[in-house]
């Protein structure tokens, strides 16, 4: 049995998800995590498309092709996965936390994994979605 005692470390997280502006569920979910964590201390920093806004740093959007138009009416988008941006804001975190498992995401995690940073990932998805 450890006798490790938990750390109460504030941690800087980088939140790479490709759609926030949307009130999707998966979405919905990601906001209150993120939410979550920085109400108990700690700082979120939100790489998306969308709005520019506090703690995120925006990336450009792309729709794949003939996928456009049925991604709209779900509201989704997928983020380029801008190396530039990435490496500068996780050049200031403690970990990266990836939410969806498509083209920012693989990027993220290839990057973070090159930068010897912890990597957590978690993926939202109904069937609907499929």
């Amino acid at each position: 049995m450890s006798s490790r005692t938990p750390t109460k470390k504030k941690l800087s997280i980088a939140m790479v998800v490709d759609t926030y502006d949307t009130n999707t569920g998966g979405i919905v979910s990601t906001k209150r995590f993120t939410e979550g964590l920085r109400k108990a201390g700690h700082k979120v920093i939100v790489l998306s498309t969308g709005k520019k806004e506090k703690d995120k740093v925006v990336l450009k959007e792309f729709y794949p092709p003939l996928a456009k138009n049925i991604m709209k009416k779900m509201k989704m988008v997928f983020a380029k996965p801008e190396e530039e941006k990435l490496k500068e804001v996780f050049s200031k975190v403690d970990l990266v936390h990836v939410q969806l498992p498509f083209s920012l995401g693989i990027k993220a995690i290839t990057l973070a994994r090159k930068m010897k940073l912890p990597v957590v990932s978690s993926f939202h998805v109904q069937a609907e979605n499929i």
